[in-house]
């Protein structure tokens, strides 16, 4: 909540649903589609799968939205800078992806 809106009581109603996501293989996809970074999904976006949030970064260079980006989480630990692939278990595959209402 506070990576997204610097308070740490973000109301979820503050958020419109963007989309969802599947993530297989290294590829996310949104209805058989990649998603593009600013035109698509954007810093500060979240990804969420019921039980963890995700605070999306920056892009890794190459313009599409996929593993290597950098993202927030802090499942279980600390709040850290990685990269999705590193943030991802074996089991989260589907994320639906929020934006702040500003």
């Amino acid at each position: 909540a506070v990576a997204v809106s610097g308070s740490p009581d973000l109301a979820r109603e503050r958020l419109t649903e963007i989309g969802a996501v599947t993530i297989s293989d290294d590829r996310i996809l949104d209805n058989g589609r990649t998603l593009k970074w600013t035109q698509d999904l954007f810093p500060g976006d979240l990804l969420t799968d019921g039980k963890r949030w995700i605070v999306v970064v920056a892009d890794n260079g190459n313009g599409i939205f996929d593993t290597a980006d950098a993202i927030i989480h802090c499942w279980g630990r600390p709040p850290a800078r990685t990269t999705l692939f590193a943030a991802l278990d074996q089991e989260s595959s589907r994320f639906e992806v929020l934006r702040l209402d500003r």
